[in-house]
């Protein structure tokens, strides 16, 4: 079994769409934006949900699994499981950026 690194944060769901735009506009994943906000918006209150997807990373193929526990109405948790290291470092500094940039 491939081993998996963790970047997650909590959300406000309406800025779960300009997270992932920087994170795709800053790291080139090729993730499918309106699919992931779509997924984590029809997640219930208390429940968790995950979708795995396969993207590059700096050239190389990765593994991706997007997850979402939607905590509380509109406040999701949502986590990044990765196969490659950096990739979770690269992701954890995008949502430190992110919070920082907007208060957080």
């Amino acid at each position: 079994m491939t081993n998996k690194y963790e970047a997650s944060m909590n959300f406000d769901v309406e800025m779960v769409r300009d997270f992932l735009e920087q994170l795709e506009d800053e790291l080139e994943l090729g993730l499918e934006i309106d699919e992931l906000c779509d997924f984590t918006e029809n997640t219930e209150v208390e429940d968790e949900r995950q979708r795995t997807y396969d993207i590059e990373f700096r050239g190389d193929d990765a593994s991706m699994t997007y997850v979402v526990f939607m905590d509380d109405i509109d406040a999701p948790d949502i986590a990044f499981f990765v196969s490659d290291p950096e990739l979770a470092d690269e992701i954890n500094q995008q949502m430190e950026a992110f919070a920082e940039k907007h208060g957080l």
